[in-house]
């Protein structure tokens, strides 16, 4: 599939935000690149022509001088008063590196240069990279950039460009080699945490750091990763019973390969795979409703968060009026024995064994702080995980009147905000019903997304909680 590409007019394309604008009116005539729906294309014009060009239009300019189509290097074409340009191409494809000359004229490649300009028009209309390559180089060439070349280059083998052909996307589970997770993680960090080598491992460490529980799906393309997610298989504790759930998180897409439905594809594979685990439910946190609620995801529960100031905090504190002798330090690694003890006390709450805890302790940008007495550890509060949650008090335990102390303290040493929020559940809690005494306004919203991926393992986790349904 290689030849000339002749553009004769480009006028219908004119209005096309691939094209750059022209300084004058273009020669009118038969166009080769026109559109389907173009009165302009006709069945007679080839798009890609294996061994000669059409002769240049007849027809004069309508005014001025013409413009070429493509900003064009000084002695690489033929005189812009000619109307003809002549484009050599190579297309490769996915079983050869570049595919021998055909004879076009049978009418194979006759819709090649249409294709090519409503792809490259797409791309324009959505502000994405342009779909085709350089022979050789990563560096992306959009259809301006190719080069029109003479007739004595068309003998020989320079100026040619390899075009690759999209490849079907592979999904792939885990990863085959160590370098294949090196590639992917360095992917998705630049993607996700620019200018942060690391950063985003780091921010991870129970997805990343030797956990067989969670799964990594990747979407290759070309032989590049352009979409990810992660489906990390957990058991939440639910008074004495538990519930099997999958969790799926750090869904992304790369910039150059959005709107191709390669997110759909990996939260879908996702999903397969959560069913095979014998999880009962996923969960997700996300904004983007027309991504998954198509899949089956429907919206669950909902979750307040309080605003919190200097001055509301003090007359909280005033009220509440704790003990004299509670005194607030950072945590210290002999602390998270406690706070665990004091996690413990909650209805509901993720399992994590002793070395997941290790290493969640690790995160960057998290701040702790601990309300002690003499008898010992009275309460805690977390805020920031990373990149997330900077301002957010996203967990805390223990009395809610030192826990007041606690929220206080995270507030003065987050400067310059001037104000926290507190995520607290829907049901009033006592730190939360005395917060609102105080006057803290709060902002309700959806908690996440759910869905049950395996209706068996559901059914069986819900009926050792309610004995009654597993006669249903």
């Amino acid at each position: 599939m290689s030849g000339f590409v002749v553009l004769d007019d480009p006028t219908p394309f004119r209005g096309d935000p691939c094209f750059p604008r022209s300084a004058g009116p273009l020669t009118r005539g038969t166009s080769a690149m026109a559109m389907p729906d173009s009165p302009a294309c006709t069945p007679c014009a080839a798009g890609v022509q294996a061994s000669a060009t059409r002769s240049p239009s007849t027809r004069s300019p309508t005014s001025g001088a013409e413009s070429p189509p493509f900003p064009l290097p000084p002695g690489r074409f033929r005189s812009q008063a000619e109307s003809t340009y002549r484009f050599r191409l190579r297309f490769a494809s996915k079983r050869f590196a570049a595919i021998t000359a055909r004879d076009a004229s049978r009418g194979e490649d006759g819709p090649v240069s249409i294709l090519l300009f409503r792809r490259e028009a797409l791309h324009a209309r959505r502000a994405l990279p342009s779909a085709w390559r350089v022979k050789g180089s990563k560096t992306v060439a959009t259809l301006r950039n190719i080069m029109p070349i003479s007739r004595d280059d068309a003998e020989s083998e320079t100026g040619w460009l390899a075009i690759p052909a999209a490849g079907e996307p592979e999904i792939r589970i885990g990863f085959a080699s160590i370098e294949e997770r090196r590639r992917v993680l360095d992917w998705l960090n630049d993607g996700l945490r620019a200018g942060r080598p690391g950063r985003l491992v780091s921010e991870y460490p129970l997805l990343f750091e030797r956990n067989a529980s969670a799964v990594h799906l990747t979407v290759w393309e070309n032989d590049a990763p352009v979409a990810f997610c992660t489906l990390w298989a957990v058991t939440f504790r639910v008074g004495v019973h538990r519930l099997r759930t999958g969790l799926i998180s750090l869904v992304y897409t790369d910039p150059a390969a959005r709107g191709r439905g390669h997110a759909r594809a990996v939260a879908q594979a996702a999903i397969e795979q959560a069913g095979r685990l014998e999880l009962g439910l996923l969960v997700l946190w996300s904004e983007l409703d027309r991504l998954y609620r198509p899949l089956g995801f429907d919206r669950a529960g909902h979750e307040s968060l309080l605003v919190l100031d200097a001055l509301l905090l003090e007359q909280a504190i005033d009220t509440a009026r704790p003990d004299p002798g509670l005194r607030v330090e950072r945590v210290s690694p002999a602390d998270w024995l406690e706070i665990e003890r004091l996690r413990g006390f909650r209805t509901c709450q993720l399992e994590l064994d002793g070395g997941e805890l290790a290493r969640a302790r690790t995160i960057p940008d998290l701040e702790v702080r601990v309300a002690k007495d003499s008898h010992g550890m009275r309460a805690f509060a977390l805020r920031g995980r990373g990149d997330d949650f900077q301002e957010v008090v996203h967990e805390w335990g223990g009395d809610p009147e030192a826990a007041l102390l606690c929220c206080q303290s995270l507030l003065e040493a987050c400067a310059p905000w001037n104000e926290l929020f507190l995520m607290t559940p829907p049901s009033h809690d006592p730190l939360a019903w005395r917060l609102r005494q105080a006057g803290a306004h709060r902002v309700h919203q959806p908690m996440g997304w759910m869905r049950i991926a395996s209706p068996a393992a559901f059914a069986k986790d819900i009926a050792a909680m309610l004995p009654s349904l597993s006669e249903l």
